[in-house]
């Protein structure tokens, strides 16, 4: 499938990361925290579910599940909702941390 919809993806993938970064992307990697963060950061970069789960021998689903809400499970209604207002919330303080420093700037 990826390689008839994106078909140099995965090659100029696999070119641009380290050894490293291919080990911790790995299915088996013992730090699924580390290795979700570095999942959740290719995928903002623009990597296609299905290219990282070829490569980490994951699911198209939990590299979705990951990319989304950065764990490999599923969430509760709660977990879910807890997740969107603290996404709000951090996004509000970003908000005032940039009026701020506006109001320093001008001092």
């Amino acid at each position: 499938m990826p390689g008839k919809i994106y078909p140099k993806e995965k090659n100029n993938l696999l070119e641009l990361l380290s050894p490293d970064d291919l080990k911790i992307i790995q299915v088996d990697y013992p730090y699924k925290n580390l290795r979700n963060e570095k999942i959740r950061e290719l995928m903002q970069k623009g990597v296609s579910c299905l290219v990282l789960a070829e490569i980490t021998d994951l699911s198209k689903s939990s590299i979705h599940r990951i990319g989304k809400t950065g764990v490999n499970k599923y969430l509760s209604a709660d977990e879910s909702a807890m997740k969107n207002s603290l996404i709000q919330i951090e996004a509000i303080f970003d908000n005032f941390v940039k009026e701020i420093r506006k109001i320093l700037k001008r001092r």
